[in-house]
């Protein structure tokens, strides 16, 4: 069973009382997706500027005692520890994302970064890469085929593994 010392327990007390005032509803819930377990729920700076508040106060579990002690004011809100990275990261949550995502998404498609040939820093075509590649599995010495094609024996292991030019 865990016990508690008086600390812990008033510690515990204040974060429900400020989950619970920024939350909308007699429980604290995270504002996006609904999560309910306190463990998995934090505050959000609405505006931003959070890890810039929480080098000036301190370490994170003096965010809740600093809202107590300066009267709850605006601008917070509680997220789940997921919406909340996601904001950071992202800028928008999964749950409120939608259309958003989805370009994001095909963007990111439309322009990753290419493979083989195609990458910016393709020292070969991918026809030469066929050539190496069965060289490679061939058993050819590394040493030659380094010397011929400038490509390090690292790269060269890869290949003959299967870890790098699978497409080709």
């Amino acid at each position: 069973m865990l016990t508690l010392d008086r600390q812990q327990k008033n510690r515990l007390s204040r974060r429900y009382k400020v989950l619970k005032h920024y939350s909308d509803g007699d429980e604290p819930r995270c504002a996006c997706c609904g999560e309910h377990r306190l463990e998995f729920l934090a505050i959000d700076h609405i505006d931003g500027g959070g890890n810039e508040h929480r080098r000036k106060i301190g370490k994170s579990t003096r965010m809740f005692e600093w809202l107590s002690k300066n009267g709850l004011p605006e601008g917070f809100r509680v997220l789940c520890h997921n919406c909340n990275l996601s904001i950071g990261f992202y800028g928008y949550t999964p749950h409120e994302a939608g259309e958003l995502q989805k370009q994001v998404i095909e963007d990111y498609v439309a322009n990753r970064p290419g493979r083989g040939a195609r990458h910016h820093a393709a020292k070969l075509s991918d026809d030469q890469m066929r050539v190496v590649k069965q060289r490679v599995l061939a058993g050819e010495r590394y040493a030659v085929l380094t010397a011929e094609y400038g490509l390090s024996k690292g790269t060269l292991n890869h290949i003959k593994k299967g870890r790098q030019w699978k497409h080709v």
